[in-house]
């Protein structure tokens, strides 16, 4: 029997297709974005400050938990408003950003496109994972929007 290379470009395929399908079922999971108003996203975000404020920040000099994810919130208002949360598993991360640093907050919203994108970020991805659980990020615009994000 010979070896056909129809054969091996349907394999191929279908390897590519299982992987495409894979990214966009973790995709879907792991990011929402739903059309809010600004009073709706700052009570929100204000719970959400709240419920942080026990959280310490990182450069604590508490002992380490080790740390599975982290969880970003964005009032983005380019467009309307809307609240967009993304959670990324801390493997992910470490794929995702380069030379084990975070330079800009948008890589913490691995799945979309905010306004906060191009703000200047100084995190170290061993550091997040060596101080464990914390608050990363907490950044407000003139404009409305507001960007939280922490480690637990």
């Amino acid at each position: 029997m010979k070896n056909h290379p129809s054969a091996a470009l349907s394999l191929f395929f279908a390897v590519v297709l299982v992987l495409i399908s894979a990214l966009a079922g973790f995709v879907a999971t792991h990011r929402s974005s739903r059309t809010m108003t600004a009073q709706a996203a700052a009570e929100q975000l204000a719970r959400l400050r709240s419920n942080l404020k026990s959280q310490r920040s990182v450069g604590s000099d508490l002992l380490p938990v080790p740390v599975r994810a982290i969880h970003t919130v964005v009032f983005d208002t380019r467009g309307g408003g809307r609240l967009v949360r993304v959670d990324a598993p801390l493997w992910w991360v470490r794929i995702v950003v380069r030379d084990g640093k975070i330079r800009s907050l948008g890589q913490l919203t691995f799945f979309d496109d905010t306004e906060f994108d191009a703000d200047p970020a100084d995190l170290s991805l061993a550091q997040v994972a060596r101080q464990g659980p914390a608050l990363l990020a907490d950044q407000h615009h003139t404009t409305g929007g507001q960007f939280v994000s922490w480690s637990d």
